[in-house]
């Protein structure tokens, strides 16, 4: 959750944390407000996050490696990379990396956009979202995470992942 373009932005972590507990939407709408500061993360909360992108770099690596065309997603605001985002889709690359989504009043990034090859507005491809969780299996949050980022992401023309409808 945060302040853009003079409203708020709610993103999927926003959504699953609604339905988890009102509260801790409560206290996320306050922290814009009135912010608090936490404690710095502790060794173990670094070593994961730690793990994590060390996760997600291999992964960004195998698919370069695999001969992919990939697409880096930068910029200074959220509708510059909203834009390279979409920009990026039209030119049909291989995969976009850190994607970001801007759908009033929502926002949220993908991990990795994947193209596959069924039809859509682009023509024979479209993309579906990729999270790179170090979890062995998926579990609601998650699952849930990545189907509130798909379903902004159809307005940029990508295509629900296998299974979703």
């Amino acid at each position: 959750m945060q302040f853009g373009d003079d409203r708020i932005l709610f993103s999927a972590s926003d959504l699953v944390n609604f339905m988890g507990c009102t509260h801790a939407t409560f206290l996320d709408l306050r922290q814009l407000t009135e912010p608090v500061t936490f404690d710095e993360d502790d060794a173990h909360t670094v070593l994961l996050q730690e793990k994590g992108m060390e996760h997600e770099r291999a992964y960004l690596e195998r698919l370069r490696s695999e001969g992919r065309s990939i697409a880096g997603i930068d910029g200074d605001s959220l509708a510059e990379k909203a834009a390279a985002t979409r920009e990026a889709m039209a030119r049909g690359v291989d995969v976009v990396y850190q994607g970001t989504f801007l759908d009033l009043p929502w926002m949220g990034y993908s991990d990795f956009l994947l193209r596959v090859e069924r039809p859509s507005d682009f023509g024979d491809f479209s993309y579906e979202v990729a999270d790179t969780k170090l979890a062995r299996t998926a579990n609601p949050s998650t699952s849930s995470r990545c189907a509130s980022t798909a379903t902004p992401s159809r307005r940029c023309r990508t295509s629900p992942p296998n299974g979703c409808t």
